[in-house]
């Protein structure tokens, strides 16, 4: 377990997620894997100190318990990097609107001195593709830059 999280740490996620991708293979079950990325945690750090930043990576940590169900495995990759390996019944822009909203409802009611903000990537695990937690990790990735790369071009700053 990650110390300051409480999430599942690096070594146990891995192990966790390639069981799971396992049993969703041979049983066909739709699963996503969400690579998220706590936005601004050096500016938190740099601005406020590492107690604050501590603390946003605490209360990311919990807005992602609050948004993924128990079955699901999600883990702290190291620094400000969190991953999520979910099934999903529909779409996983589902689970991404309900972890914008988990977001917005907490910032609207805390009483920090930073927001908590999140980008995030997702990939579709493929059920007939013998494809890996790293590969997995490495699609969500890349489009979760995409996202924050269209959102730099969308919103730039002045």
């Amino acid at each position: 377990v990650d110390e300051l999280t409480q999430l599942k740490n690096r070594r146990d996620f891995f192990e966790l997620a390639e069981q799971a991708l396992k049993v969703a293979r041979r049983e066909h079950h739709s699963m996503a894997l969400f690579f998220m990325d706590l936005n601004g945690l050096k500016q938190i750090n740099d601005g406020l100190g590492h107690l604050y930043g501590d603390q946003a990576l605490r209360d990311a940590a919990q807005i992602i318990k609050e948004t993924f169900r128990d079955s699901d495995i999600i883990g702290r990759l190291g620094g400000d990097e969190f991953v999520a390996l979910a099934h999903i019944t529909g779409e996983a822009s589902a689970l991404t609107r309900r972890i914008r909203e988990h977001l917005d409802a907490f910032n609207a009611r805390s009483e920090r001195a930073y927001r908590v903000e999140l980008s995030v990537g997702t990939a579709l695990v493929d059920p007939t593709a013998n494809e890996s937690i790293e590969s997995l990790i490495g699609r969500a990735d890349a489009a979760m830059y995409e996202q924050k790369r269209a959102a730099r071009e969308h919103h730039p700053k002045d």
